[in-house]
């Protein structure tokens, strides 16, 4: 239980720093369902693999939170 308390505070944590760094969330309903964040590589040059493989490493081990390259706003649900 307390495992599952740090990796939510822990994800809700890894949203804001996104959100502040001008990276968009598009979230799920529900508590269980997976939350899918849009990273924006364009303006890193050569450090973009870095950026990819990192983003691999992220979603081969965490199960809640899914890292896909694309613009920050790509999946932004319309209100």
């Amino acid at each position: 239980m307390f495992r599952r308390q740090v990796l939510r505070a822990a994800t809700a944590a890894l949203a804001a720093i996104l959100a502040a760094a001008g990276m968009q969330v598009a979230t799920a309903a529900g508590a269980s369902a997976v939350r899918t964040v849009h990273y924006g590589a364009s303006r890193v040059g050569e450090f973009r693999t870095n950026f990819d493989q990192a983003a691999q490493i992220w979603n081969s081990r965490v199960t809640t939170v899914r890292l896909l390259p694309g613009t920050p706003a790509s999946n932004w649900p319309a209100r």
